[in-house]
């Protein structure tokens, strides 16, 4: 059973969910690419080649930069990736759908990146122009460049551990001043 509290769907996936769903096996999590043998739809994620003109953004709710390409166009495809997870109660939540093809995790992303997200989304991006991306975030300069590592300054790690550092004080200088107000 799906519960209809889902965090993000995109669009056009949504008259093929039903049957990508039953097709899929009843595990904690499960992270599935169905091939419907047919075009579908468009994948927003494509191969990027020499001469592409290539920008990294933060999409919103994400706290990585995303690698985008600005001149290319999304490309047909026939499958549909689901991305469950399964709640005490044996439901299932759907985190997210979209149309294209399984793809690792981006290598900001410390708790899902694999061997193969650096290489993947190297020669990877999604088509500018379809994602929200938070203003004032867009940039030529790679995010994921040696220099780039975990704990460097300036670094996207770096910068993710600030913003996440503030916001939790931010929370917490909150929580704590209403508390004194409630306790007068």
């Amino acid at each position: 059973m799906l519960i209809p509290a889902i965090s993000r769907v995109i669009r056009p996936c949504a008259p093929y969910l039903d049957e990508a769903l039953s097709r899929v096996a009843g595990q904690e999590r499960i992270y599935e690419e169905i091939d419907f043998g047919r075009v579908i739809g468009v994948s927003n994620c494509v191969a990027t080649h020499a001469g592409d003109d290539i920008v990294y953004a933060q999409r919103r709710n994400r706290l990585g930069w995303t690698r985008f390409v600005k001149n290319r166009q999304p490309e047909p495809c026939s499958s549909v990736v689901v991305v469950l997870a399964r709640e005490p109660d044996g439901c299932y939540i759907l985190r997210t759908a979209f149309l294209g093809r399984k793809t690792p995790a981006e290598p900001w992303d410390l708790d899902a990146r694999t061997a193969d997200s650096l290489s993947f989304w190297s020669a990877h991006a999604l088509v500018w122009g379809l994602s929200e991306i938070v203003p004032g975030t867009e940039t030529r300069v790679c995010p994921w460049q040696p220099e780039a590592v975990p704990g460097a300054p300036g670094g996207w790690y770096h910068r993710c551990m600030l913003a996440l550092h503030r916001w939790s004080a931010a929370v917490l200088g909150r929580v704590r001043r209403a508390e004194e107000r409630r306790l007068g």
